[in-house]
């Protein structure tokens, strides 16, 4: 049965309210409280939507850093500079490194990647919805991309333990930081996403959010060995190191 046409409309609204609002967020501009945990309201936004969103950063913002010096203290307390002079491959990893983009959306950012090079992209959203759209898309496509899109639920993700040197998320967090509500939720997602990482792997994550307001949820000195803070033009990146007994190959290269 499809959405009505009037909810549709308003859930798409909403939605790109969401979407928009990543891209050009001010401090006065506050994301709307919406059901962003709950899989019902992203199945039927994606109904009612096929158009593409890049929640936030687009893959030119991403693939070239653009620096921004901190000025509050707190910021200052925290940095530690290391991303500095990094490029994208060097946060994620090697070609041939196993990546999961959790909570991919209909992002293109996997399909950047694997023309950037990329050979072992897993990309999961608990959406069946756009999972069953970007299988399609790819199928209807006149280029393939070599990535694996899967139903998964990042507050247990089914995955094995220890199954990909990094995991990206660019809006999965993000959203859910938006309502108290989620406060469990993020709970379970920060554990599901530290079972399917790597000793040694990196929670790679972008938020409108700076280090005052991410970095008491995500600090837990027994579960990471670093945390680093980078300031982009849009929003921030934080990648969480996971500690390790014995580095995988894919953090020696």
């Amino acid at each position: 049965k499809k959405p009505s046409p009037h909810g549709s409309k308003k859930l798409v609204m909403l939605a790109r309210a969401f979407f928009d609002g990543l891209q050009g967020l001010t401090k006065r501009q506050i994301l709307p409280n919406l059901p962003y945990g709950q899989v019902s309201f992203w199945n039927k936004t994606y109904s009612a939507t096929s158009d593409n969103y890049e929640w936030g950063l687009s893959w030119k913002d991403i693939s070239s850093f653009s620096f921004v010096p901190p000025t509050q203290s707190y910021w200052l307390s925290h940095f530690t500079g290391k991303l500095q002079n990094k490029e994208w491959k060097e946060v994620v990893g090697p070609h041939v490194a196993p990546i999961l983009i959790a909570g991919c959306g209909n992002s293109l950012l996997g399909h950047h990647m694997c023309a950037e090079g990329w050979k072992n992209i897993t990309a999961c959203d608990f959406s069946d919805v756009v999972i069953k759209q970007l299988i399609q898309d790819n199928k209807d496509s006149e280029i393939k991309v070599d990535i694996k899109f899967v139903v998964a639920d990042m507050t247990h993700p089914g995955f094995p333990l220890y199954s990909f040197y990094s995991v990206i998320d660019k809006g999965l967090y993000d959203s859910l930081i938006c309502s108290p509500e989620n406060h469990e939720t993020l709970k379970k997602v920060k554990d599901g996403v530290y079972k399917v990482l790597m000793p040694g792997g990196k929670w790679v994550f972008f938020s409108l959010s700076g280090p005052a307001k991410i970095l008491p949820g995500i600090e837990d000195n027994l579960r990471w060995k670093n945390i680093e803070v980078m300031k982009l033009k849009k929003a921030y990146l934080y990648v969480c190191t996971k500690k390790e007994e014995k580095a995988s190959k894919f953090t020696k290269e």
